[in-house]
């Protein structure tokens, strides 16, 4: 053991590492590893998690990942509902995609 734990930082870049990689499973995974932790979810956070919804086509994750934004006080961003609005096109769910 060398002492060193993770941070906000380090799980946003393997959070971010999963979503390019399509492995949506392990981005969730580890963004709630990260709360188990003590360590808070930040934009880039739930972002990268966001990007991983869309990339799977989970836009009912993506849209459950939005709603939990405020209780971490984050204010999600124009890449967020961009990658929300994204997520919503594998169903072909564009009336959920305009709320």
């Amino acid at each position: 053991d060398n002492g060193l734990q993770p941070d906000h930082i380090s799980y946003g870049a393997a959070i971010t590492a999963c979503a390019y990689a399509g492995n949506i499973d392990t981005a969730l995974k580890l963004l709630a590893r990260m709360r188990a932790a003590g360590i808070t979810p930040d934009l880039v956070c739930y972002n990268a998690c966001m990007l991983a919804c869309d990339k799977a086509g989970k836009m009912d994750t993506a849209y459950e990942l939005l709603k939990k934004m405020p209780e971490d006080n984050v204010e999600p961003d124009l890449y967020t509902y961009c990658s929300l609005i994204a997520a919503c096109q594998a169903p072909n769910d564009f009336e959920r995609a305009r709320q």
